[in-house]
């Protein structure tokens, strides 16, 4: 299992590629800015076990076949780690946990069905989730904090009692970094590496002998070497050691310690040395599954050994003979003359790669059809699907231990995969970009319109930034965060919508303009957003606000300019002032006070004198007390707002009913009709 990091703050829509490893995700999540500099979208998408990832409590044992969006926990999330039982989101603000189970975090009878934040964690700095079903949190002061069954004592201190919340692991701290397993790993500021858990993972012949253990013991790294980056798989751990070799332990039934032998190892050997190497070439990340162990190299290939029948080496030999030592895939075969590998993850016997300009590769067995494809094929979209050539597997699972792309999913910039194949995730960076169109707050305004009228049109561009993006579809929905006014799909139309003949392929460094028009059909603000979404599975959204306002009947006009020589000029276009009720209905409880916006605009170039606005209610209101409100005067080209409140009597019948405002404005008295719903 991999190291996690919380991510350093850094520009809206910047990303860094980090190398992961088996069982968890890194990755920065999807952080839409409000401007319309660089307003990419990012996409966490996971298949596989609904539960953990953020479905239902009632999914929990089904298996999802189609990618489900990942980013609507928080906005701000810039972690993410996936286990057996549980995921989790780091945020600024703290750790999100999603578990269908008493181990979310929150408590023994907290299950969490969807992302929720666990109390007092905002100064947790890394993540980690291991295979034994423990959740390890590395706080800023460097200590440790687990929680989980416990069984082996992989959560910290006595071995088989449950903790159910975050629970400080003693014994260690001047923690730097953190991993989780079959064992928990903990690297200290030293480089000394430490762990806790099942016996034959500890690294310490003695702590091996004693059995499991939840106290913290040092593993006892090859002399004068300190460590890097440590992995655990089911039954074997690697070290990646400050001199660049790599040293293992653990059980090795079928070579994945890579020693040469099939015989356990209690105490870290090195395996993988600098020498062993091209010439120039390093390790740059380590993977570790159920039997199989690979090591990601500088130049983008891989090196990999164990258990060879279940593909997960991704050799291309034809062979089912175990590998003893770490091997590389013969020059010539389909396995060496794949892209670059910037990134490797494995689960129990399913590896995805990342390439270096965002493809994604992947071999071994399918476990559970979570490549979609084989016998397992589902409606996924194509974008995630893995070309099935290979043979069947042991365990009668379509396998290929050929590297092959997945489908054409592009732009990815991180991986994970859950223990046993549970879950699949990809996070993909946006090609989409906002080219033109909403202001620094994020909204394309179309200010005040009176109503059943179209305005001008106005236009958004999308344009293509490092890859080609097809536009799926270009629609005009309601914005469900505009909570604060009623919704208007129907205001917004897209005119030329007709021009373009969808899918539309839009290349890199292109843009798409798109033009919007705005006819309010009700009085107020009126919100609704414009989606674009690609075949690739990206969404760009545009946020639409607009105020409908209504003419009041014979309101005067300026009156027009005499010409040059006396003569009466021909009439101006009469100014307007508009006066409006902001919003049509007005909930209010019974004994409750129920505010009645007005607003009045002001189209003349004269200024309109003040005035009062006066409320008829129905006697089932009940209304006691003042009905009327004070209405400033409008300067010209301006609008002013006034709230009539009413207060409505303890008894007043339930239902809607309509109360009807006057003012004379402009030297006229026009009516407004508000609808006031009285609920208990």
């Amino acid at each position: 299992m991999p190291i996690l990091q919380k991510q350093p703050r850094r520009a809206a829509g910047l990303l860094t590629a980090l190398a992961l490893t088996a069982g968890a995700l890194v990755a920065p999540l999807a952080v839409t800015p409000a401007g319309a500099d660089d307003t990419s979208t990012k996409t966490l998408s996971g298949w596989g076990n609904k539960a953990n990832l953020g479905a239902s409590l009632s999914a929990n044992v089904t298996v999802t076949k189609t990618p489900l969006n990942l980013g609507g926990a928080e906005s701000s999330v810039t972690t993410a780690a996936v286990g057996s039982s549980r995921s989790l989101l780091l945020a600024p603000e703290g750790v999100y946990t999603v578990a269908p189970n008493q181990y979310s975090g929150l408590g023994q009878s907290s299950p969490a069905a969807d992302p929720t934040l666990i109390p007092n964690t905002a100064d947790v700095s890394a993540i980690a989730q291991g295979t034994n079903g423990q959740s390890l949190l590395l706080r800023e002061d460097g200590t440790v904090w687990a929680w989980g069954a416990n069984g082996d004592g992989t959560a910290g201190g006595t071995v088989g009692e449950p903790r159910y919340t975050p629970t400080k692991v003693e014994g260690i701290d001047g923690v730097t970094s953190i991993a989780a397993g079959g064992a928990s790993f903990a690297i200290k500021s030293d480089g000394t590496l430490w762990a806790w858990g099942s016996g034959w993972l500890l690294g310490n012949a003695e702590a091996a002998a004693a059995g499991n253990t939840g106290t913290p013991v040092q593993v006892r790294l090859p002399e004068g070497r300190t460590a890097v980056e440590v992995v655990d798989g089911y039954e074997q751990a690697l070290v990646r050691l400050d001199d660049g070799s790599v040293a293992a332990w653990g059980a090795n039934d079928y070579g994945q310690i890579g020693d040469g032998s099939t015989t356990a190892v209690i105490e870290p050997v090195v395996v993988l040395a600098p020498a062993d190497l091209p010439s120039g070439v390093t390790v740059t990340g380590i993977a570790a599954g159920a039997w199989a162990s690979l090591a990601l190299l500088s130049d983008g290939t891989h090196l990999a050994w164990g258990r060879a029948s279940r593909g997960a080496l991704g050799l291309s030999s034809g062979s089912t003979d175990n590998v003893l030592t770490p091997t590389a895939p013969a020059a010539g075969t389909p396995a060496a003359t794949h892209p670059p590998f910037a990134q490797i993850v494995i689960n129990n016997n399913t590896v995805l790669a990342r390439t270096t300009t965002g493809l994604v590769y992947g071999w071994g067995t399918l476990d559970g059809g979570l490549f979609n494809t084989g016998s397992y094929a589902s409606s996924a979209p194509a974008e995630y699907a893995l070309p099935y050539t290979g043979a069947p597997g042991t365990s009668g699972q379509p396998r290929t231990e050929t590297p092959q792309q997945v489908g054409n999913i592009t732009g990815v910039t991180a991986l994970a995969t859950g223990p046993s194949g549970a879950q699949q995730i990809a996070f993909v960076d946006s090609v989409l970009r906002r080219a033109q169109g909403d202001d620094a707050n994020g909204i394309l305004s179309f200010l005040t319109q009176p109503l059943g009228t179209a305005s001008g049109s106005k236009v958004v561009r999308v344009s293509a930034s490092g890859g080609t993006a097809t536009i799926a579809s270009i629609k005009i929905s309601t914005d469900s965060t505009a909570s604060s006014a009623e919704l208007a799909g129907d205001d917004f139309s897209i005119p030329q919508l007709h021009v373009y003949d969808l899918p539309y392929t839009l290349n890199a460094g292109a843009s798409l303009p798109i033009s919007i028009r705005f006819t309010p059909s009700q009085l107020g603000t009126r919100k609704a957003a414009l989606v674009v979404k690609t075949v690739e599975g990206e969404t760009l959204t545009f946020r639409l606000e607009g105020y409908g306002t209504e003419l009041p009947g014979n309101l005067p006009g300026e009156k027009g300019d005499k010409g040059d020589k006396g003569d009466k000029g021909d009439s101006a276009s009469p100014g307007v002032v508009a006066f409006a009720a902001a919003q049509s209905t007005v909930t209010v409880k019974r004994g409750k006070t129920a505010s009645l916006p007005f607003i009045v605009v002001n189209g003349t170039s004269t200024t309109v004198a003040k005035s009062t606005l006066k409320a008829k209610t129905p006697s089932k209101l009940r209304v006691t007390g003042k009905k009327t409100a004070s209405l400033k005067a409008v300067k010209a080209g301006k609008a002013v707002t006034a709230k009539v409140k009413l207060k409505v009597g303890k008894k007043a019948k339930l239902g809607t009913h309509k109360v009807t405002v006057s003012a004379k404005i402009a030297g006229k008295t026009v009516k407004r009709t508000v609808k006031v719903k009285v609920t208990k």
